[in-house]
């Protein structure tokens, strides 16, 4: 998707809350969400482009008129309730001017430096959720070990599009680093706050809470691609903003989007076209899931089974089965209502890094192709639902 890129440069730590709640006197320890999800950075976006144009914030809150001309920005920025004519691509993490993206969970490690791409069985086995060709490393090296929450170079990720399990020195880094000098794009800097009561200027009992802010590393930046903005909507040269809970200071810099991504890649085998569809950002393919069909199943696909289950629909003009996946604890995502100054509901998506194994007919292969840097799923136009095309 082509548009501007906006790269947001920490200048404090950032705090990105997740789902889980934050009660002063309840809350033992708070993380932070790192990176954030596209419905934080549109916040950012739209209030540097609001403050720019010097639009009256309530009026935009409420949907009406808000420039200084009597002009409206809901049709193109949304309101409330959306996003209007926006469309996000990320957040994703840059290091050094490459992308760093999370690493896709049917890679496994088996063993010092050697690595493995998980796929499906040839036969299936009996599980809580069906007659499954359940996914499985193809040596006996014995244990294999996902490679949670850490991130892989944009090189590293092309191989493991094209199949080939080859993570060089270097290509492979921890999302937080566990220590002072240790590797990592971020570091965590937890601290304690404490609620007080402005009448008096005292501490109030048993309101402490803890709270974990990450740094990113330096070279570390959150970027988006945005389109739908006219480029006098915002400052032609650097500027800063107010990024996250607490109100911490990053530095924005819009430029052009030349970013380009791997190209897809599928493979073949016993007739049939295999891919797999590999999420960089969370996913929500289902709003109401069926009772006992797994969330990595959109719902507009019916359970078939031949010889196995397995799920077959159509997305996006492409025509396929989808056998199994692999697939993170899911997570809670919500967001903050901006007309109600509340948070809103809750909602289980699937994280980055997870990893849907499909099959299809031969002749399907240009609309699967299709599918390819493309954004499926709920909230896509926030940039949920990143998917890239690879092979098994």
């Amino acid at each position: 998707m082509s548009g501007t890129l906006w790269r947001f440069t920490a200048l404090d730590t950032l705090f990105f809350r997740d789902g889980q709640p934050m009660n002063m006197g309840e809350s033992a320890w708070i993380d932070s969400r790192f990176p954030p999800t596209g419905v934080t950075m549109q916040g950012a976006i739209r209030a540097a482009v609001l403050d720019h144009l010097r639009a009256d914030i309530g009026a935009f809150q409420r949907g009406e008129p808000c420039l200084p001309n009597g002009g409206s920005l809901k049709e193109r920025m949304g309101d409330a309730g959306g996003i209007g004519a926006l469309r996000l691509t990320g957040p994703f993490l840059h290091h050094r001017g490459e992308p760093w993206l999370p690493a896709p969970l049917d890679l496994v490690q088996t063993g010092r430096g050697s690595y493995e791409l998980l796929r499906p069985a040839d036969e299936a086995i009996r599980c809580d959720l069906g007659c499954l060709r359940l996914p499985r490393v193809e040596s006996e090296r014995g244990r294999s070990d996902p490679l949670g929450g850490r991130y892989l170079s944009r090189s590293a990720l092309t191989r493991l599009l094209r199949g080939q399990a080859h993570i060089q020195a270097g290509e492979s880094l921890p999302l937080l680093a566990s220590g002072r000098g240790q590797p990592g794009l971020a570091d965590r800097e937890p601290k304690v706050g404490l609620a007080r009561n402005n009448r008096t200027r005292t501490h109030r009992e048993s309101m402490l809470y803890s709270i974990a802010p990450v740094r990113p590393r330096q070279g570390v930046e959150l970027r988006v691609t945005v389109a739908g903005l006219e480029p006098e909507w915002y400052p032609s040269s650097p500027f800063p903003c107010l990024l996250g809970g607490e109100k911490r200071a990053a530095r924005v810099h819009v430029t052009d989007d030349e970013f380009q991504w791997p190209a897809p890649s599928m493979g073949e085998g016993n007739g049939r076209l295999r891919f797999k569809m590999v999420f960089l950002t969370p996913v929500r393919l289902s709003a109401t899931p069926s009772p006992g069909t797994p969330a990595w199943v959109p719902e507009q696909f019916e359970h078939r089974k031949n010889g196995f289950d397995h799920w077959h629909g159509v997305l996006n003009g492409a025509e396929f089965d989808i056998v199994c996946a692999v697939a993170g604890r899911p997570e809670r995502i919500g967001g903050w209502n901006l007309k109600e100054g509340g948070a809103r509901e809750l909602h289980s998506y699937l994280p980055a890094g997870s990893v849907i194994f499909c099959e299809a007919d031969p002749n399907q292969r240009a609309q699967v192709a299709g599918l390819h840097d493309t954004r499926i799923g709920d909230k896509a136009e926030y940039g949920f639902g990143h998917l890239l095309i690879g092979q098994w």
